[in-house]
């Protein structure tokens, strides 16, 4: 009787060391007092391109350095009426699709939409009957002006909470629009 229960004590015991060897690489789940690493944000320059299919597009971003990602995020919709546009994103790396190495985009500035200009950008919003544009980077008010259809226009994506940017004369808090692009809202 003594051997059979020795024996029993003896495998209880070995597959007690087996198991803590296999968990010992493990670490034990974060307590409660530990934070959550931050995610790091990366700033980069460069262009959108859309390509894929157009029921599939795929947001191609090309750096300064020539390097090709992909992006995505809250953003992904106005991102997309920005192609030939040159950005300022600043965005979270977020693993690889389609060959690309993916980030979701936190914020963006418009560096240029063509020839070196720099439009102004922000949220169209609605008083009394002008149609303003809350600047992105300063947050003032200015009031747009200009042929009435445009105008309209803007004033249709500023109902539904829309962004824009738009080029033209600053005089007097005032831009007389001479181009634009409604991002959302539309």
């Amino acid at each position: 009787m003594y051997k059979k229960h020795s024996s029993s004590w003896l495998l209880v015991l070995f597959l007690m060391a087996v198991a803590s060897f296999a968990f010992a690489g493990e670490k034990a789940p974060a307590g409660k007092d530990e934070a959550p690493a931050a995610p790091v944000v990366e700033e980069m320059t460069g262009k959108i391109l859309l390509v894929g299919t157009s029921h599939f597009p795929v947001i191609q971003f090309t750096l300064d350095s020539g390097d090709k990602v992909s992006l995505g995020g809250e953003f992904q919709n106005e991102l997309k009426r920005l192609q030939k546009v040159t950005l300022k994103v600043k965005a979270v790396a977020k693993g690889n699709r389609i060959g690309y190495k993916h980030y979701e985009v936190i914020d963006f500035e418009i560096l240029d939409i063509g020839k070196g200009v720099k439009p102004y950008f922000g949220l169209l919003q609605i008083q009394g009957e002008s149609v303003l544009l809350k600047l992105r980077d300063a947050g003032d008010l200015i009031r747009l002006t200009g042929n009435s259809k445009v105008l309209e226009l803007l004033k249709n994506a500023a109902e539904n909470g829309g962004r824009a940017w738009v080029t033209g004369t600053m005089k007097n808090n005032q831009i007389k629009v001479k181009k634009f692009r409604i991002l959302s809202g539309n």
